[in-house]
């Protein structure tokens, strides 16, 4: 996909999410394209981060910290593939075992096509208040993400939405788990 169809991918998935998202689900788009896309994404979202971050610091609003910047990047760069690509995969076999027919790969893809956006809007968190943000962002890719199951695997209704939500809240359960494990060996 070229930046001018990106562009425009964009204005329609604002416009009308359905008919974009049917539309890139009929596309031939594979592994090296979304991790690509993925890649774009994280590296404008770092980018714009470290603008809005030198911002807030210029005008006062907060402490700069270079080290805590590079890290965060290098971590957003590192883990954006790996992490798409888990959610990816529990949201196709949930799909599948809910009867959907879509391939895993073309499923990756429109996901990488709707994530490198999100993933760009997700940088206006470093806003100072922005943290407000984030549930709205979750709502919004959610329902995108839903889109796309229904789209790729043919699935309508509740099961495009146990297929979004299911893997959702195991890993955000599994999450909780992880730190309140880690403080509780930590005293």
């Amino acid at each position: 996909m070229d930046s001018q169809g990106l562009v425009g991918y964009w204005s329609e998935l604002i416009r009308n999410p359905d008919a974009a998202i049917a539309k890139m689900a009929k596309s031939n788009g594979g592994y090296l394209e979304a991790g690509v896309l993925l890649l774009m994404g994280a590296a404008a979202c770092a980018a714009i981060t470290w603008m809005i971050d030198l911002g807030a610091s210029a005008l006062k609003l907060s402490e700069f910290d270079m080290g805590v910047e590079i890290f965060g990047s290098i971590i957003l760069l590192l883990f954006i593939i790996p992490y798409n690509l888990v959610i990816s995969i529990f949201m196709h076999l949930v799909a599948k075992a809910l009867g959907g027919t879509g391939s895993f790969r073309n499923f990756f893809y429109v996901v990488a096509t709707i994530e490198m956006p999100m993933t760009m809007l997700r940088s206006l968190t470093s806003v100072p208040g922005g943290n407000f943000l984030t549930i709205g962002i979750a709502i919004i890719d959610i329902g995108l993400l839903q889109k796309a199951v229904s789209s790729t695997h043919g699935l309508e209704g509740g099961k495009a939405w146990a297929s979004v939500l299911i893997p959702t809240i195991t890993l955000i359960v599994a999450a909780v788990l992880l730190v309140a494990t880690s403080i509780l060996l930590m005293n």
